[in-house]
């Protein structure tokens, strides 16, 4: 098994503050769905999405990504409209699927999630 290396850092900047040797192929990530751990007062759902950017900058070619989002960030939300053109424009969009949050009910929530997977590879 691949050795892992765990980091604890800000993912809103993860790209400008790695390492220059730390090169991941596989990104699990789960980023903050409207919140920027009280930098900002303002509750957005595009900072989740500000994430998997730098995360798939620092991510090798042929690299994975996987993350777990909010409902919000759907292919067809008009919120994210340019922002998965964009995604897709650059790299391959493997799944986009939709959790329901009743999944998670035994844990003290009901928030409809969604499970993304990202190739970095040409679409």
């Amino acid at each position: 098994m691949p050795e892992a290396t765990y980091f604890t850092e800000d993912a809103a900047q993860l790209h400008n503050i790695l390492p220059a040797k730390i090169k991941p192929t596989v990104v699990v990530m789960n980023p903050p769905f409207s919140a920027t751990a009280g930098r900002l007062t303002t509750k957005k759902t595009m900072y989740g999405a500000h994430h998997i950017e730098q995360a798939l900058k620092r991510l090798e070619p042929n690299g994975r990504l996987v993350s777990i989002v909010g409902k919000g960030m759907a292919m067809d939300a008009p919120a994210f409209s340019v922002w998965w053109s964009g995604i897709r424009k650059e790299y391959n969009v493997r799944a986009n699927i939709e959790i329901s949050g009743q999944e998670y009910r035994k844990f003290g929530t009901t928030f409809d999630n969604r499970i993304i997977v990202i190739d970095k590879v040409a679409p």
